[in-house]
């Protein structure tokens, strides 16, 4: 093989270069270049500042601190001047049980009528035989007093009335006008809180409108039931003027209106020889679907809408003079079921509302020993009820009406006479309790 040379010659080459960089003297090379350029740099000289940049976005807010310890009291500041005496309350303190005389009117009251104003306090209508047409206004939550105000409607002649308060806050009144033997419907519109103002006039003068009962529709339009079965629906908040329907044929010498849950009329009447309801197809109760609830001769019907949302209604049984209750088991009150709550001759004249318990209440006569009497139902279905005697027999509490006053206890107006002179008066009976039990009250 030949003889290889390049080994060595690579080695003597390495060999010098090691030889020249241990000989070379510090500060020369690279490193000496770096000191020129740094010790010229310094003796440049600094150029103006440049112009300052845009101001950059706002960065997060940060996390909320913890609350300081609240600061001292500051002192306290003098006291203003006493402002104006406020207007005089109407009694909200609950009044207890009374019974009181707002009228000794020497002949008969009759066909009594009760609501609750929006200022709170009782509005009745009556009857006086030789005057014509009433209302009274109490001054209170017991109705203790009340302003009597000349008769709205004068004559001799008129018929039952029945009260509602309109959706102006006014009382409107059915009634049977004077109009020989037509006895047509009539409605006063009261032109202020007490009725001592009013507008009167004809609804229906072609029809014998016995027994009328009044309601607001949900329309805010009064809705007056009378004997037919008719039905006035009115065409304006006063009742002006009224458009009319029949709902039924026959004998109904008694009526009885409220507004259901669906917001129809919903009409109890007595009808020849049954109790009946009608349900109105529309608002203005232009027809009606109607239905047999009690197969009696039936006196004195009242209807009231239970906290269930159905029908409540109170009557007497003419067959056994007993009072009775029918209570609807549906909206439309196709079905009920009876109860009778009181025996003897009672109920001929009686009057249901619901009390602030959610229970019915019903004020009736005793017609044998003349008593008013009220029966709280015990359920929903006021499948019995408790009776107690509000105003003895001097009393004789005929034309009972009743409804719930402000402070969520009954109010009842009805047909009284003294006991001494034998003079009939228009009475008033405030409970003071929800059972309406004379002087109860629990501890």
């Amino acid at each position: 093989m030949p003889r290889r040379v390049g080994r060595p010659v690579a080695t003597a080459v390495l060999a010098a270069l090691a030889v020249a960089l241990v000989m070379t003297p510090l500060g020369t090379g690279a490193g000496a270049s770096r000191t020129k350029i740094e010790s010229a740099s310094k003796q440049t000289v600094r150029g103006p500042r440049g112009p300052r940049g845009p101001r950059g976005r706002r960065g997060p807010r940060g996390h909320r601190g913890f609350l300081g310890a609240p600061g001292a009291t500051g002192p306290r500041g003098p006291q203003g001047a006493q402002g104006p005496a406020g207007p005089q309350g109407v009694g909200l303190g609950r009044p207890g049980f009374s019974l009181a005389t707002l009228f000794a009117v020497g002949d008969t009251p009759d066909a009594t009528s009760v609501a609750i104003g929006t200022d709170g306090l009782g509005l009745i209508s009556w009857r006086q035989t030789t005057a014509g047409l009433r209302v009274a206004h109490c001054s209170n939550l017991a109705c203790s007093s009340a302003t009597t105000p000349p008769p709205i409607v004068s004559g001799p002649g008129l018929g039952s009335s029945s009260i509602a308060i309109g959706s102006d806050g006014f009382g409107l009144i059915a009634f049977v006008g004077p109009g020989g033997n037509r006895h047509p419907l009539s409605v006063v519109h009261c032109g202020n809180l007490a009725c001592s103002t009013s507008v009167s006039g004809f609804v229906d003068s072609d029809q014998l409108a016995f027994g009328p009962s009044i309601t607001i529709g949900s329309d805010g339009l009064g809705l007056i039931s009378y004997s037919g079965l008719k039905v006035a629906h009115c065409s304006d908040v006063a009742c002006s003027s009224a458009t009319t329907a029949v709902l039924d044929s026959g004998s109904v010498p008694s009526t009885s209106i409220t507004v259901g849950v669906d917001g129809l009329g919903l009409v109890g009447y007595a009808s020849t020889g049954e109790l009946k309801v009608a349900h109105c197809s529309n608002v203005v109760c232009s027809s009606a679907a109607t239905a047999t609830i009690d197969s009696v001769p039936v006196a004195g019907t009242s209807i009231v809408v239970g906290s269930d949302g159905f029908g409540l209604i109170s009557y007497q049984d003419e067959s056994t003079e007993d009072l009775k209750v029918a209570h609807c088991t549906n909206v439309v009150c196709s079905a009920s079921e009876v109860a009778t709550l009181d025996a003897g001759d009672v109920g001929r004249f009686s009057s249901v509302t619901i009390g602030a318990d959610g229970l019915g209440l019903i004020s009736y006569q005793d017609s044998t020993s003349g008593n008013l009497k009220v029966a709280h139902c015990r359920d929903l279905s006021c499948s019995s009820a408790a009776t107690v005697v509000v105003a003895s027999a001097s009393s004789a509490g005929a034309y009972p009406s009743a409804t719930i006053g402000l402070d969520g206890l009954p109010l009842i107006s009805y047909q009284g006479v003294d006991a001494t002179t034998g003079e009939v008066e228009l009475r008033v009976a405030h409970c003071s309790n929800v059972f309406c039990i004379p002087y109860f009250r629990r501890r």
